[in-house]
Formats: structure tokens, C-alpha cells, sequence
């Protein structure tokens, strides 16, 4: 299996693709790639069953397109991104998480207002 991993100029993780793999097609749906776009970090789990659905009978290659993305990501951070930039993106990505908790955190309210 073959697969990119397009990284953004500030070293996140932009979207994943398949270029050659034997599985069928589904593994190429952009309902299963779309998982990837933008929202992972680095020490989520990007495991099947846990934050990334599989595609269904695909479970085992569904899964190694996730743990391939994951390793990709992080080896571009290690090789590419300077110390200083690592922890520029470690401060982004836990104001993220925190916002989004925030957000949820807000819906709830709302939901118990109605």
C-alpha cells in the first residue's frame, strides 16, 4: 500500500490519499479520507473503532492507512519542524482541543435549555 500524506506549511497534517493499495475502492471514498482533513493530532489515537471509522469489510486496511498517516505525520515533525516551531504547534494544538471541549461544553448548556 502506498499512500501520501500532505502536510500545511505550518506542519499540520492536511490531508491523506491513497496512490496504490489491492483493497477496493472504498478505501479511496473521501468518507473514509475526509477523516484525516485538518483535525488529528499527533497523539490522537488514529485507530479504527476509537476516532477514525473503518471502511466496512476493510477494517485491517483501514487501519493501516490510519497508523501510515500517523507515522508519516510524525516523522515530517521530527525531520522537518524546528524545535521552536514543535512547540508553536503543541501550544495551537491544546488551544484547539481546549476550544473545542469549550464548544461542546456550550452545546450541552444549550442542549439542557431547551
Amino acid at each position: 500500500m502506498e499512500i501520501n500524506v500532505a502536510i500545511t506549511p505550518k506542519g499540520k497534517l492536511h490531508s491523506v490519499s491513497l496512490w496504490k493499495h489491492k483493497e477496493g475502492k472504498q478505501l479511496e471514498s473521501n468518507q473514509f479520507l475526509k477523516q484525516f482533513n485538518e483535525k488529528k493530532k499527533p497523539t490522537d489515537a488514529f485507530k479504527v473503532g476509537e476516532d477514525i471509522i473503518a471502511v466496512e469489510g476493510a477494517e485491517k486496511a483501514s487501519q493501516a492507512v490510519a497508523t501510515s498517516a500517523k507515522k508519516g505525520w510524525l516523522m515530517f515533525r521530527e525531520v522537518f519542524v524546528k524545535k521552536k516551531d514543535k512547540k508553536d504547534m503543541e501550544e495551537y494544538d491544546d488551544d484547539r482541543e481546549h476550544a473545542e471541549e469549550g464548544e461542546h461544553g456550550h452545546e450541552d448548556e444549550e442542549h439542557h435549555d431547551e
